[in-house]
Parts: structure tokens; sequence; C-alpha cells
């Protein structure tokens, strides 16, 4: 080994922190650690950053160990904006806001409303109905936004009769389906068997005033109607569905919780 005047090796063998690799340097550059530049940044990149998996999507991604966002306080957990926009997180910021924002919500808001409903229609509690069923028939096919694909398997407005009913019938016809609505006849069904055509309807005793419980006179507070309107108003659904070829059948929540077709499967 060569050896200068003041004693010291003229190459010194290093080995580069980062790639590995075996260097030269001579005694002035001792100390240092990388075979390169390119090496030093990369050592200092991987210092400051981590490789973590998007909690949306989980792709990976580089962030910062050490730097929050200034807004939530937290690490970067999303690849990209659009991640973050999507996320659960954001979903739920959204809603809390929109419960706690909505215009219904506030008095000054609500009397807002109807002045302005009074104004132009001549009657605060104007609704029109019959244009929001219109709407809604244009632009997504149904009259009402619970029969949307999105609302449907919410489980608020399916009981637990309809529920069993609707697993009993599945016994016999696997593609039973559960809350259709039926273009043809511009109505929502209970339950509709598409291979026989078949509609069945689940009547609770209260919300449809079970006759074997209730007389003709009877009045439902909830629904406004007397069960004898209540009555005539089902025939009525059930005399459209069977001029539309479809055949129809009702299970009355007490009095006959079995569908009587499972025998015949």
């Amino acid at each position: 080994m060569n050896i200068t005047a003041y004693g010291n090796p003229v190459e010194i063998e290093k080995i580069c922190e980062w790639t590995g690799k075996t260097f030269i340097v001579d005694q002035k550059h001792r100390n240092q650690r990388f075979i390169n530049k390119d090496a030093m940044y990369a050592w200092r990149k991987s210092q400051n950053r981590e490789t973590v998996m998007c909690l949306t999507c989980g792709n990976p991604f580089e962030r910062y160990k050490r730097i929050l966002h200034p807004r939530s306080g937290k690490l970067v957990q999303y690849c990209s904006n659009k991640c973050s926009r999507s996320s659960d997180e954001q979903t739920d910021k959204a809603r809390i806001w929109m419960e706690l924002n909505q215009p219904m919500h506030n008095q000054s808001s609500r009397e807002k409303i109807k002045q302005s409903k009074l104004e132009r229609y001549g009657n605060a509690s104007y609704n029109n109905m019959e244009k929001c069923k219109k709407t809604m028939m244009d632009r997504y096919g149904v009259h009402c936004v619970f029969y949307l694909p999105s609302c449907k398997s919410n489980g608020r407005r399916i009981s637990k009769f309809q529920r069993k009913v609707y697993v009993d019938v599945l016994k016999c016809y696997p593609d039973a389906k559960l809350e259709v609505y039926l273009p043809d006849v511009k109505k929502a069904v209970d339950i509709y068997i598409p291979s026989i055509k078949m509609v069945v309807e689940c009547h609770g005793d209260y919300w449809h005033c079970n006759p074997s419980k209730c007389s003709p006179e009877y009045y439902n507070k909830l629904v406004h109607l007397t069960a004898r309107e209540i009555w005539d108003r089902d025939d009525e659904k059930r005399k459209l569905l069977e001029s539309n070829g479809y055949t129809f059948q009702i299970v009355w929540e007490n009095t006959n919780k079995t569908f009587k077709h499972h025998i015949e499967c």
C-alpha cells in the first residue's frame, strides 16, 4: 500500500452505505460515505420518506415520514386527491356536515322556505309531487328515490315480516327479488318472481288493516284512511297487476305467515 510523506495511505477503500459497492478515495475524502451524489440523495430520500399502502385503492405510494397534513394533522394516507375525496373518512365528514347544516334544521331557513313558497305558489306548504315523480321517472326510471338500487338495501323500509316471507319464497323460487319497481304498471311491489311473473305482497295487520281484526269504519291515524279505503286501494293495485298479466298473492302478517306455494316447489 502506498504511503504519503505524512504516513497516510494514498488510496483508501470504502463501501457505499447505499449501494454496497466498493470505491476508492484519497486521504482528504476519507469520511465520504457514498460512491456518488446520486447514492447520497437516494439515501437522504429513504431517511425522510416511506412507502405505504393507500387506504382507498390499496396501491403503494411514497410519503414523508414526519410531515403532517396542515388541516387533518395526520400523515398522508391517500395516493391522490381522487382517493382522498372518495374515502370513507371524507364521506363521513360530508354526512356529518350535511346533518349539522341542513336548512330544514334551522328555524329561520324553514321560515324563509315557507315565505318563498307562499310568494311563488300562494301556499306555504306547496309540494308538487307530480312534478317530482315525473322528474324521477325521466331521470332514473322510478317514481321515488327509495326504489333506486342504492337505496334498496338500507334495511329501513323493509320489515322483518317481509324479510321472513322473502326467505320462504327463495326456497321455492331462487330468482325472487325483494322491493322491485315494475315500470310497465308504475308500481312498486314487495316481492317479485320473474320466472312465473308473480307478485307477493306482504300486508302488515296495522298498515293494511287486517279484515279479521278491523271493521270497515276503522280509521288508521297514520295512513289517514279508513280500513275500507285502504282495502279499496289495495284491490285497485291487485286488479291493475292482474290486468297486465301478473299473478297476485297476499300474505298477511299474523293470519298467514307462510308462503302458501312452498309445498308445491
